[in-house]
């Protein structure tokens, strides 16, 4: 029974998308994810309960774990606490509790009080544009808000399971 609608944007990428988003909200907060995750039973309620633990707070993020179609190479397993946020994967453990400014929170995996991210809207000249699979367009809203003295909180038990395509199993994709 979520209250969704369609909302069209004309202009192409990931930033006009969200901005579009962010000025027809009715909510008091923004949960966002990618389309190529699965989320638990339980995700939008985990969001709500720390929003309502933590009132102060201007953003939230949440694990993203990897989802692989089927085993990764050796490689990928070996080195993946090195060369996950290439994937957008993140783990700040499992405690909720507030993110220290050195932590980040991805896209696939975030919520932010609408009155923040209308103070402080996604740059268009970054995120995903058609096959540009340039990023950093949540980073940034993040890093302006906790400028300004926002900060955000680790929601633990929110999780997504994010896909990691064969093609993105390459060093040539890294």
């Amino acid at each position: 029974a979520l209250p969704l609608r369609r909302i069209a944007e004309p202009k192409q990428g990931h930033s006009h998308a969200r901005n579009a988003a962010v000025a027809a909200a009715r909510g008091s907060l923004l949960v966002w994810t990618d389309d190529d995750v699965l989320v638990g039973p339980d995700w939008l309620s985990a969001y709500v309960r720390a929003a309502a633990a933590h009132p102060a707070a201007g953003y939230f993020g949440g694990p993203i774990r990897p989802w692989f179609p089927h085993t990764p190479p050796g490689w990928v397993t070996r080195h993946l606490h090195r060369i996950g946020h290439s994937w957008a994967l993140l783990d700040h453990g499992p405690e909720c509790r507030r993110l220290r400014p050195d932590e980040a929170v991805f896209g696939a995996n975030t919520a932010f009080r609408t009155s923040v991210v209308r103070r402080y809207p996604y740059n268009p000249t970054l995120g995903r544009v058609k096959d540009k699979l340039t990023s950093g367009d949540d980073s940034e809203v993040v890093a302006r808000a906790a400028a300004d003295g926002e900060f955000g909180v680790w929601v633990p038990d929110a999780p997504v399971d994010h896909y990691i395509p064969p093609a993105r199993l390459t060093l040539g994709y890294l």
